[in-house]
């Protein structure tokens, strides 16, 4: 658990594309909370929110690894990481 769970990555809506500074911002507020919950990785479900977090991250200054659940299942039915694309997110996830 961490404060504003359901909150918005910032990347829906159109948010991103319109208003880069308040994307940034509401970004920034939940990596913030993350880190502050002592988060060691982001899973997310939304295509959305997964390319936002990992891209963003590096913009930030932060070093969360992101997955998406689909990955998630995938390692743990035993698929081999670089089918799952792990090596093309932007900050490195260490199983």
């Amino acid at each position: 658990e961490y404060k504003d769970k359901t909150a918005c990555c910032g990347a829906g809506g159109g948010v991103r594309a319109r208003t880069p500074e308040v994307d940034l911002k509401m970004a920034k507020t939940k990596l913030d909370n993350l880190r502050n919950a002592n988060a060691e990785m982001i899973v997310d479900v939304c295509p959305f929110c997964h390319l936002h977090y990992d891209q963003t991250e590096k913009t930030l200054g932060y070093n969360i690894p992101v997955v998406h659940l689909t990955q998630l299942y995938g390692y743990a039915f035993g698929f081999e990481p670089k089918i799952l694309g792990f090596e093309l997110q932007a900050v490195p996830i260490k199983f």
